[in-house]
């Protein structure tokens, strides 16, 4: 891991790793710092890999003023999974929350705002192959080509949350790839631009909020029926999305799913009781009076915290005085009455925790 700021002059610059060798594999690894480089292939874990890179992530901005295919975890990367972005990213092409380029994403997320000065960016990655079981909630800033997800061959299963911003070519997921299962909330604005996609290419069970324009393909949907359970089973074809009704559907990655249709479980948190527990000394084996609940197991039974509800009366026979009182062990001062007789009032035992006697 890296905490450290990074500033290269070179091209591949990385948090953790510039240009791995390629039969390294880049896992659990993570950068809280700054990359800042002048060259191309930056990216916050790592510059450049043809292997794999596996549970990581990037917390810190990743910048370059001319440069392209920079990434808040990779630059350029062949298989990315289980991958995460919160920094924010600035270049000038190839620019993408997760990758600048990547050939397979999978499982990966970006919250980071991705700023582009000129072509090619996106919320999950600039360019790729195939996207699936992504999303992106970070706004993307950029030119041409700017898309919520990437411009890519397949995206499937993928959302974005993000607002997309360009001027040409802006796709609230992808531009020219084949889109499936996908759903795109943010708002998308340029010159040519959709909500799904700025070309009417391959897109199957896919939807935007109906509020939006710019439709050149997809379904468009109300907010409401988006936290739909119907909307959630239409979309879950692939068993990848997670219920919540509070909102649309999300994948399970990035935080803990909450599942609001599933069963009730009731759950009855009892307290913990004390007894309370009386007797009367025998002194030459002669008791010489008598106290309330001397016969029985438990006299009262008192939940935790609260007080005793019955008063015990200590009543001497005739001939006879209370010498001492005691409880748990402990003498009490007391003054009896005119009878005699000593009584312990209701209310006496106040946030019991413990047994008394």
């Amino acid at each position: 891991y890296n905490t450290g700021t990074i500033n290269t002059t070179g091209t591949y610059s990385g948090g953790v790793a510039a240009d791995p060798r390629s039969d390294d594999i880049v896992i659990n690894c993570y950068n809280t710092g700054d990359v800042y480089g002048q060259g191309s292939y930056i990216g916050g874990v790592c510059g450049y890999s043809t292997n794999k890179i596996i549970n990581c992530y990037n917390t810190g901005d990743v910048y370059t003023p001319n440069g392209y295919s920079v990434g808040g975890v990779v630059g350029y990367g062949n298989i990315i999974v289980n991958s995460y972005n919160t920094g924010k990213i600035y270049g000038t092409t190839g620019i993408g929350g997760v990758a600048g380029t990547g050939t397979e994403i999978t499982k990966c997320y970006n919250t980071g705002a991705v700023f582009c000065q000129g072509g090619t960016s996106g919320g999950v990655a600039a360019s790729a192959t195939t996207v699936t079981q992504c999303y992106n909630t970070g706004n993307v800033i950029g030119a041409n080509q700017t898309t919520g997800i990437a411009s890519a061959n397949l995206i499937e299963n993928c959302y974005n949350e993000g607002d997309i911003t360009g001027t040409t070519a802006v796709s609230g997921i992808s531009g020219n790839a084949i889109i499936k299962n996908c759903y795109n909330e943010g708002k998308v604005s340029g010159k040519t631009w959709g909500n799904i996609s700025y070309s009417q290419n391959s897109v199957s069970n896919t939807y935007y909020l109906e509020t939006e324009e710019g439709a050149l393909a997809g379904v468009p949907i109300t907010e409401e029926y988006s936290k739909s359970k119907e909307f959630y089973e239409k979309l879950n074809s692939d068993n990848v999305w997670v219920y919540y009704g509070t909102t649309h559907p999300k994948l399970g990655i990035g935080s803990s799913a909450l599942v609001v249709d599933g069963t009730t479980i009731n759950i009855e948190n009892t307290k913990k009781t004390f007894v309370v527990t009386t007797d009367v000394k025998e002194i030459n084996d002669v008791k010489g009076g008598s106290i309330s609940g001397e016969d029985e197991i438990r006299y009262e039974e008192i939940r935790y915290g609260e007080d005793n509800i019955s008063e015990i009366i200590m009543k001497p026979d005739e001939n006879f005085a209370i010498s001492e009182i005691t409880i748990n062990d402990e003498k009490i001062a007391y003054t009896v009455n005119a009878d005699g007789t000593y009584t312990i009032p209701a209310g006496y035992f106040t946030d019991v925790d413990e047994d008394k006697h």
